[in-house]
């Protein structure tokens, strides 16, 4: 993603339309969003194990207990939450983009 964004911003920049600024801008914008998104998909990865594993113990047992069950649920919120969040996150984040790509468009074309 951060290649692509890249290699956009530098076909910009040779059009004349941005700056190398803008384009050192637009490639941290992208490198953090990679990030944030790697760091996301490792907790949940982990999140997600241990719940695979949970369930398997579970299974081995006649049936789960009450106080398991609220674990395992409030594992899957907490894990839904942290999807929801990264998705919110992501979605401001290309809007900010987006935002300053039509300024810059803009200001070339002025």
């Amino acid at each position: 993603m951060a290649r692509c964004a890249a290699r956009g911003a530098q076909a910009a920049e040779e059009e004349g339309a941005l700056q190398d600024t803008d384009v050192r801008q637009l490639e941290d914008v992208w490198e953090k969003q990679e990030g944030t998104l790697s760091a996301a998909n490792a907790r949940a990865a982990r999140t997600m194990g241990k719940l695979l594993a949970r369930r398997l113990v579970g299974m081995r047992k006649p049936e789960l207990g009450v106080g398991e069950l609220y674990d395992l649920r409030e594992e899957a919120t907490g894990l839904t939450a942290m999807a929801l969040t990264v998705v919110t996150d992501e979605v401001a984040l290309l809007e900010s983009t987006l935002a300053r790509w039509e300024e810059l468009a803009a200001m070339a074309e002025a």
